[in-house]
């Protein structure tokens, strides 16, 4: 008789980041720039997935873009209740509604 239960994610966005700034989502500091962002630029994120109850933490960061990819692949190996991700941040100045509006899509590309 197998006790081994299924593995579960949880996972937060812990930068953004495009050519010559970071958006750090726990720094305010960093969230208060005044730069402004296209939104055809391509930001990247870098993602921390931790797997209970093997408490393995590892990291992914990849373009906007890219991250449909990786919650398929996820979803192959077996992994079926993959937590939304959630932004901290409640800054909405140029760089912020770019980004934030991009994290709170994350969050869908890895809900079912």
């Amino acid at each position: 008789v197998s006790t081994d239960e299924p593995s579960r994610l949880t996972a937060k966005i812990v930068e953004a980041f495009a050519p010559n700034f970071k958006y750090n989502i726990e720094d305010k500091s960093t969230n208060r720039t005044n730069q402004t962002i296209s939104k055809d630029v391509a930001v990247r994120y870098k993602i921390e997935i931790t797997s209970q109850p093997a408490g393995e933490v590892w990291s992914v960061a990849h373009r906007y873009s890219h991250f449909l990819n990786l919650r398929s692949e996820l979803v192959e190996q077996g992994y079926r209740n993959i937590p939304s991700i959630t932004s901290k941040s409640s800054y909405f100045n140029s760089i912020g509604r770019v980004v934030h509006s991009r994290i709170i899509n994350l969050g869908f590309f890895i809900n079912e």
